[in-house]
């Protein structure tokens, strides 16, 4: 008969388990009540069926536990116990353990497992399978008063009143070595060491015995019920999770290897382009000079010389102009390695150019710097007339209504300077500047419809990804109000969409600086020859209409803006 031992703070008692099935909980109407506040009135159910248990919880507000586990529904066996919610506690033992006085002790087994008669202990129920990492921990629970509860760690302990025993006992009953508890996985045995007053178990006195939970051990005059209950192996925990963990350490470093040889072949094929593309740049640049534009070379060589810094290359980003120009220079082909760099770059060539330019009219002057630029931008200065057109609408608005220019003029002076030598170190082409001017005005506090905030309208996202401080309650404490820091953010910015993209989309990362990444994948796919030259990419995209009408009209103002800003009495500013 299985009797059921409940200790729910009104003391222990023993219930007789008396039908196929019972009620636990703090109702009178159930079968079994237990006085917890932590107890639901209709807590938890046991059923049998063909003398197997089995505990199911009631929907419980407080949870209900076999061994510490919590659990919906799950088989017990003798020496489980279940915990109804906090507080009350149930053990499943068997008629022999709860009849104390009656209950013989238990007889030593040998390693077979057969009792010293040669009969085989009897069959017990299946108990609740357990988890890898999870292992029997037994418990000596104090009955006499004045103890405290003993948990067994380790394979052997020693009972006594020494002081280097594991279970420390003052009391005159206990010898100085009383005893030695010897715990192998899930048998538990206790060994009296010949002392004075005697091991007891279940009040028979004892050589050695094999415990089981339920089982009263008593040392001389101290007395203690065994208890057990499942816990964590920690070793266990630890050969479970160490094959899954090596193999997850293996497949990062796999994935964190092949990410890095990508990255690097990306880098390396990125690097190969840009050299190419500063190579025929710089072809371009001599032609030109040849044709005695030599202010259209120089915009292709100033070109050259920011693709091949920004190819990643070792040294690349550090070089200057003429070392650039010289590394380039013998890959060109072998009539055009003579070129003279130096007299091209000369500034009184400069100067002498720029006197010409005096003599033309208005809008062949436009045109003659628009050449330049795109050849600044790495695109072909054969400018398609649309383009022209587009521009010289710009310049005509800015004339008619002078009042945004002149404000855009003034605050100029003292910013201008900054956002030049910022773009310089980025390697990027004086052209950027102007995206500030068309976005904000030269407004640094300027803020928009959509929140976008400064000289760059810079959104909350894309200033956090470059360490800005965004603070949208306070413009004085937002970092993309600051002309230095929001500069770098915003030159960081185009710089790596030009190394992702690639230098001959140059003039389409500026159309689709305040469209994003999206759009300009978007119109990449447009542009349907492989083998079209990259100084000709853009214009193909002019040409056939194939840019939306904000993104078309977005270069023609930025170059619009720059001819005004670099000579403002021509325009009449």
């Amino acid at each position: 008969m299985i009797r059921l031992r409940i200790d729910d703070g009104r003391g222990r008692r023993d219930v007789e388990l008396d039908g196929d099935r019972l009620t636990i909980g703090r109702s009178p109407e159930c079968e079994i009540v237990v006085a917890s506040s932590g107890a639901s009135r209709q807590h938890a159910e046991l059923t049998r069926e063909k003398d197997a248990w089995t505990v199911r919880d009631l929907g419980s507000s407080n949870g209900t536990f076999v061994n510490d586990a919590r659990i919906e529904e799950t088989p017990v066996s003798p020496g489980d116990v279940i915990g109804i919610g906090d507080e009350a506690r149930i053990e499943f033992v068997s008629a022999r353990a709860a009849s104390r006085p009656s209950k013989p002790a238990p007889r030593e087994r040998d390693d077979a497992g057969a009792d010293d008669a040669g009969e085989a202990p009897a069959a017990k129920a299946p108990r609740a399978r357990r988890a890898p990492w999870m292992q029997a921990q037994w418990q000596l629970f104090p009955v006499s008063q004045g103890q405290e509860e003993f948990l067994v760690r380790g394979p052997v302990q020693t009972v006594g009143r020494d002081d280097g025993v594991g279970l420390h006992i003052e009391d005159p009953s206990i010898s100085r070595m009383h005893a030695r508890l010897d715990l192998d996985g899930e048998r538990f045995k206790v060994t009296d060491l010949k002392s004075s007053n005697g091991t007891f178990v279940n009040d028979a006195r004892v050589p050695a015995a094999t415990l089981a939970p339920g089982d009263r051990v008593r040392f001389g005059d101290v007395e203690f019920e065994v208890r057990r209950h499942d816990g964590v192996a920690w070793g266990g925990l630890t050969r479970a999770l160490l094959v899954p963990l090596v193999v997850l350490v293996v497949l990062a470093v796999v994935v964190l290897v092949a990410s890095r040889v990508m990255r690097s072949e990306r880098e390396h094929r990125a690097a190969q382009r840009f050299r190419v593309e500063a190579i025929e740049t710089l072809k371009s640049g001599v032609e030109a000079a040849g044709r005695g534009e030599a202010e259209v070379a120089r915009g292709f060589f100033a070109h050259a010389v920011q693709e091949y810094q920004l190819s990643g290359e070792k040294g690349a980003e550090s070089a200057d102009e003429r070392t650039v120009l010289r590394t380039l220079a013998r890959e060109l082909p072998e009539e055009m390695q003579g070129f003279d760099f130096a007299a091209a770059l000369d500034p009184s060539a400069v100067q002498a150019e720029q006197s010409s330019l005096d003599t033309l009219d208005l809008r062949s002057y436009v045109e003659h710097k628009l050449r330049a630029y795109c050849a600044d931008l790495g695109q072909d200065p054969n400018l398609p007339p649309e383009f022209v057109d587009q521009v010289w609408h710009f310049v005509d608005e800015f004339q008619k209504y002078p009042g945004s220019m002149r404000v855009m003029l003034r605050r100029a002076r003292t910013m201008q300077p900054r956002i030049e030598a910022i773009l310089a170190r980025e390697r990027l082409s004086p052209s950027v500047g102007y995206v500030a001017w068309v976005e904000s005005e030269l407004d640094p506090m300027k803020v928009s419809p959509a929140k976008a905030v400064g000289l760059w309208q810079l959104m909350p996202a894309t200033a956090r990804q470059y360490a800005l401080r965004v603070d949208e309650s306070s413009l004085a404490l937002d970092e993309r109000t600051d002309v230095d820091k929001s500069t770098r953010a915003a030159a960081r910015y185009l710089a790596e969409m030009l190394r992702d993209q690639g230098p001959e989309y140059y003039m389409l990362v500026l159309a689709s600086y305040n469209r994003g990444h999206n759009a300009l994948r978007a119109a990449k796919q447009k542009v349907e020859d492989p083998n079209l030259r990259s100084t000709e990419k853009y214009w193909y995209l002019v040409k056939n209409g194939l840019l939306a009408k904000e993104t078309r009209e977005y270069v023609p103002k930025i170059l619009a803006v720059r001819l005004i800003a670099e000579s403002p009495a021509r325009f009449g500013f």
